[in-house]
């Protein structure tokens, strides 16, 4: 087996050009807020709740529309290692 077929990459850029994107750089690499994680399982941990936040809206069948704000407020939580 080789090794490419054990992952599968993808790219996540940041633009310096969008304040979102640098507030979320400097987070995303600052070691304390991530508690040492790797970058790949901060990312992990995000989706993660993402998809799950999704899952639980449509078995409500809520027409709750999350915002950009909910976000950051997740991936910050998730960086200090807290559960929302």
């Amino acid at each position: 087996m080789a090794s490419g077929d054990l992952f599968r990459a993808f790219t996540l850029r940041f633009s310096f050009k969008k304040r979102q994107h640098v507030q979320m750089l400097q987070k995303f690499e600052d070691r304390q807020l991530t508690d040492g994680k790797s970058k790949n399982q901060v990312v992990m941990d995000a989706l993660e709740m993402y998809f799950d936040a999704l899952e639980n809206n449509r078995e409500t069948k809520e027409e709750k529309w999350i915002t950009k704000e909910f976000y950051i407020i997740i991936l910050e939580c998730m960086m200090k290692n807290i559960i929302v």
